[in-house]
Parts: structure tokens; sequence; C-alpha cells
């Protein structure tokens, strides 16, 4: 009976001892732990959701920490595996530096900077956090980008500061200049020289304030006139000034040279070279901002496209379609894209050109032929793409971007679409009948490409192309409407231009479908151009631009032609060099300012043709940028290109007649 008690209670001892073993981690088990977790024959090592093979800082607790809880992983996944807060760790010694803090170093503490740390090293992700100015940063390429901002800020203000001494002391000097020297000359006697302290003036006060503004940005995190163009606007700036500064310094220098060649130097002409000096340095500090601002101008609007983007495609605004027209009127309208109108800003486009172009000298556009081309965009583009709704309803499922179109979606049936394709298409066709017989055959010819472009996408990689012969078909319309026939030498350019404008346009838009397009197997110039768009849509800007300035020249425009040629071409570099093929929300946007591109070809041509006229009547062929205002003979009969310089004109004659009576 004893035996038996002291067998028992031996059993009971050695249970107990057990027990106390199993719910203790001697340093033995953790190095035995530690080695088998280091196998890389273990199951441990590829199981554990806490593993990591960074071997480098973790020899504290921390590591006993992940290896207490791995010696209770089981692959078996035991729904009795304990807690760690069964788990026992053994005491240890606190180091002084954290003596007297007992959270610190408590077991959960420890288990949850294990995790942290574990994480971090293997991961190396981290948290990324909103900044300042309402853009979303955080982590290494938040602060990159922070940086990179806050370090062109600095070195804008820089120039700034820089502008702001020498337009001071430029215009100062050149002021100054009065009755120096034994000639006894002085600045305000030469159109060169008070050109030269106008503009430096100008510079003084626009640095002075873009300064104040930088300083203020950089102590408070804003501007102090914020503005949606302000971006547009500190970049044309920088241009205008820059070329402004650099004409004037260049004329007050050829005069300079000009008044020493002749008379030799004196106090005056050092004076003088001295300040056109100073402004040469302005010009250089005005060129180095342009590229400041020009940088920041891209960065801010690749960082509001993709804010955009997000924002878009979380909340879709309903269009003036929704909101206004009835019930069963808006799906038709969605069929003809009214609540889209850049199609018809496109169409009309190549249109109000020639018409523009074909008017007879010394008279206005036709204000009737082009209300009437107006209403015939409309109509025409609504056909269209009524066409292409009802071809392409299987192919429109299948893409995100459209698969919410009437047809496509069921909302209209392929009938319906029928029927509203005719009524567009007969009152297109009462437009036509209003022109005459031969405008009237070229544009029934047109419906053939009208009827055949949806299927383009179909067979060939180039359907873009194809839509720039269609789209542009304006361009040969609406010369023969005024004319009675074409004249190849003006029409021709002028339509290839507008063929060349619509790849480069819809190759952008295509970039926002053409993961859908390789899904579905559609070809479009975006998946055939690929990584070198931006080469192939380069190539096409510079041909649409020679294409329109060849028009001009076979049409004999007016300077003013060109000037705005040349601000259509710094639009369409900017779509160009600033689009962000990957995101549609920027594709998007740039297609749709491809309105003001047309408006800047329109407002040459009726601004060229205009003086044009005027010319003929004066029959002045001086050049507008003359510095000398008396050199035109034909100034005071009213010469156009002068005009241009009349009101700086009437404010230096008062001043002049004030230092004759002197």
């Amino acid at each position: 009976m004893e035996k038996s008690k002291s067998k028992s209670n031996s059993s009971s001892n050695s249970n107990h001892s057990n027990h106390k073993q199993k719910s203790h981690i001697s340093m033995s088990d953790t190095d035995s732990q530690v080695s088998q977790m280091d196998s890389f024959h273990s199951p441990l090592r590829s199981d554990s959701p806490l593993r990591s093979d960074d071997h480098c800082a973790m020899k504290s607790l921390s590591s006993k920490a992940l290896v207490s809880v791995d010696k209770y992983y089981s692959p078996l996944r035991s729904p009795h595996k304990p807690s760690w807060e069964n788990i026992s760790l053994p005491p240890t010694p606190t180091p002084p530096s954290e003596a007297g803090n007992k959270d610190r170093n408590s077991p959960r503490m420890y288990y949850s900077r294990a995790i942290r740390e574990d994480v971090n090293v293997t991961t190396g992700v981290k948290k990324v956090g909103p900044v300042r100015g309402g853009d979303v940063e955080g982590g290494e390429v938040g602060g990159e980008r922070h940086s990179r901002t806050g370090l062109l800020t600095k070195a804008a203000l820089g120039f700034r500061v820089c502008e702001f001494v020498v337009c001071l002391i430029s215009f100062s000097v050149m002021a100054a200049d009065k009755t120096q020297g034994w000639s006894g000359d002085s600045f305000d006697r030469y159109t060169e020289y008070r050109y030269c302290v106008a503009v430096n003036i100008i510079g003084f006060v626009y640095s002075g304030f873009q300064a104040f503004d930088l300083i203020y940005n950089l102590t408070s995190r804003k501007h102090f006139l914020s503005h949606r163009m302000r971006y547009h606007f500190d970049f044309s700036m920088d241009q205008i000034l820059a070329y402004l500064i650099m004409s004037a310094s260049s004329s007050a220098a050829t005069r300079a040279y000009d008044w020493i060649s002749n008379w030799g130097k004196d106090e005056f002409t050092e004076m003088a070279s001295a300040s056109i000096g100073v402004s040469f340095l302005a010009f250089i500090a005005f060129a180095f901002s342009s590229l400041i601002s020009g940088f920041q101008q891209v960065l801010h609007f690749s960082t509001l496209a993709n804010s955009e983007e997000k924002k878009n495609h979380e909340q879709q605004k309903p269009s003036w379609v929704d909101t206004y027209l009835p019930q069963r009127i808006r799906p038709y309208a969605h069929l003809a894209r009214l609540d889209k109108p850049i199609g018809t800003w496109l169409l009309a486009w190549p249109c109000m050109w020639s018409i523009a172009l074909a008017a007879p000298q010394g008279s206005l556009p036709d204000v009737k032929m082009m209300t009437l081309f107006g209403c015939g965009a409309l109509l025409l583009r609504g056909a269209g793409c009524t066409i292409n709704d009802l071809l392409d309803r299987d192919i429109d499922t299948k893409v995100e971007r459209t698969r919410s179109r009437p047809v496509a979606s069921g909302v209209l049936t392929p009938f319906q679409g029928l029927t509203f394709l005719g009524v567009q298409l007969l009152l297109g066709l009462g437009i036509l009948l209003q022109l005459n017989n031969y405008s009237r055959i070229l544009g029934a010819s047109s419906l053939l490409l009208v009827f055949s472009y949806p299927l383009m996408k179909r067979w060939t990689f180039w359907p873009q192309a194809y839509l720039g012969l269609t789209f542009n078909w304006g361009a040969l319309l609406g010369w023969a409407a005024i004319q009675g026939s074409i004249d190849p030498s003006v029409v021709i350019p002028l339509y290839a231009s507008g063929v060349f404008w619509t790849l480069v346009y819809d190759t952008i838009y295509a970039h926002q479908d053409k993961e859908d397009d390789l899904k579905v197997g559609v070809k479009s110039t975006a998946l055939r151009f690929g990584d070198s768009t931006k080469e192939w849509i380069s190539g096409f800007g510079l041909a649409c631009i020679s294409s329109l300035a060849l028009s001009g020249v076979n049409a004999d425009i007016g300077w003013p032609y060109y000037a705005f040629l040349t601000a259509a071409s710094g639009q369409l570099a900017w779509q160009i060099w600033t689009v962000d093929l990957s995101s549609r929300a920027d594709c998007n946007r740039k297609f749709n300012s491809n309105k003001w591109f047309g408006a800047f070809v329109f407002g040459g041509i009726l601004f060229g043709r205009l003086l044009t006229s005027l010319t003929n009547l004066t029959g002045c062929t001086c050049v507008p940028w003359e510095l000398n205002l008396g050199a035109c003979n034909k100034f005071q009969a009213g010469c156009p290109n002068n005009l241009f310089f009349a009101a700086s004109k009437a404010v230096f004659g008062l001043y002049e007649k004030h230092m004759q009576d002197l």
C-alpha cells in the first residue's frame, strides 16, 4: 500500500515537474529552437509568419519572444495552441537605461517590438501619409519629392532676387544717364534706351512680387495668391520677359555701338553700356527662372492629374444632359455625344479655317456659312458616333470606358439607333442643300469615310489616320463653299495639317483604352507606337505646323497668322511633352485642350486676313517691329503695322514736347 502510494506520489511529482518544464522556456530550449529555425530543412523556417532572414541585431528578448511563439507552432493548426499570454518568459535583467520602465520591458512590448522590427527588416515598407500642399506623399518617395520641391523653390528664390537686383541697377543707371559726358546727351532722346528702361522696370516689379511670394511660400507652405492658372502665368511671364529684355538689350546695345563708332566713348556711353550689360544678366536670370517655372508646372499638373484621376474614378459628376433633358431624350443625347462637345469642336475647326482663308480680301468670314458648318459639324459628329456605337456594340461591352453607352448597355435597341441615325442624316442633308453644287458632291462623298471608319480598328493599326481623313474633310468643303472650287496650293496643305493634328490628339486619346484594346483585339496607333508614342506624335505635330505655315504662305496671309501659329505650336508642344500616357485623366485632359489649338489657328487666320486687307488699302509694306516709329512714311495715313506702337508714341510724344520746351 505504501509502495503504491509512493509510486503514485513519484508519478504525480514527475507529472508536476514535466508540467513546470513545459510551461517555462530555458535558455537551452531557446538555443535549440533558434538552430531549428535557422535550418533550411525546418518547416518552421518557411511556415513561421514572423520569420526574418536578417541576422543583424536581434539578440535581445525580442528574438526569444519570436522563438517562444514558434515553439508552439504546429502545421496541424491545433485549436488548443496557447496564446502569448500563457507563455512564461524567463526573467531578464533590466538595462540601466530602462530601469524603472516596467511597461517598456513587458512581454507585450517585446512581442510588439519584435513584430515591428521584423516587418521593417523584411519588407522595407515605410508609412505613407499626407504632407502639406494637398499632395499625398510619404516615406522615401514623398520625402524625395518634398525635398526636390523645396530645393526648386529655393533656387527660384535665388534667381528672383538676382532679377530684382539687376533690373533695379539697369534701369537706375540708364535713368540717371542725363546730360553726361562732353555731348551732354540723355537717354530719353533714344527710343531704344527708353525701351530698355521700361522693360527693366516691368521686370523689377514682377521679380519683386515673385520673390515676396516665394518667401511667403517657404515660411507658410502656401502661396500669397493661389490660382489654378498661376503655373501657366509664371511660365508665360518668364518667357515673355526673357524675350523682351533680350530684345531691349540688343537694340540698346546696337544704338550704343553706333554712337561709339561715330563719336567715341564718353561718360554717357559708358553708363549706357553698363546698364545694357546688367540688363543682359537680367535676361540670363529670367531664362533660368523660366526653366524652373516650366519644370514646376509639369510637376504640379502631373500630381494634379493623378489626384483628379482618382477623384473621377470615385465620383462621376452628372452632365448637363442628365440634369436638364427629359428622361426619354437623354439616351439619344448620349448617343450623339452632346454631353461631350470636344468632338464637335475638332470637326468644326478645319471648316472654320478653310472658310476664313477663302474669305475675299477686305471682308470678314461669312457668318452665315460658318453657322451652317457649325450645325453640320454637330449633326455629322453625332451621326458618326451613332454609326460607331451600332457597329461596335459587341466590343463596347468589353471595354470599361464604353460599356455604359446607350446601345452597348441595352438602353437603346439597334433599331432605335438606326432611326436616330436617319434623322441626323436627313437634317445634315438639309444643310448640304444650302451649298453650291460642287460642295454638295464633295460633301456627300465624305459619307463613305464616315460609314467605314468604325471598321478600320479591326483591320489596321492606323485607324487614327483614317479618322484624320474623315474629320478634316471640312478643310476642303469650306473653301469650296465660298469659292465654288478648291485651290490645291492652299487647301491640300491645310487638309494635310488637319490629318497630322488628328494623329496627335487621337493617339493620345487612344492611350485611355490600350489595356482593353489588347484584350478585345482592337488596333490603334497607341498600341502600334507603344513606348515611342511621344517621338511619333512629335513628328506629326511638326508636320502639322509646317503644313499650316505652307498654307498661310500660299494664301499670302499677314504676319499675325504666324504669331498665332507660334502660340499654337507651343500649345501642341505642351500637350506632347507633358502628357502622362499612363493616366486616363491626363490623356483626356490633353485631348480636350485641342479646342484651343484650333482657336489659335483660326484667330491667326482672322487677324492675318484683316491686316492684309488694311495693308492693301494703305499700300504700306513696313515691318511691325520697326523700332523707329517715324521710319514708316505711311504712319500718318494709318499704317496697320505701326498701330501696334501708337500707344507708346502718344505717351513719349508728350514727354518729348516737354523736353523741347525746356
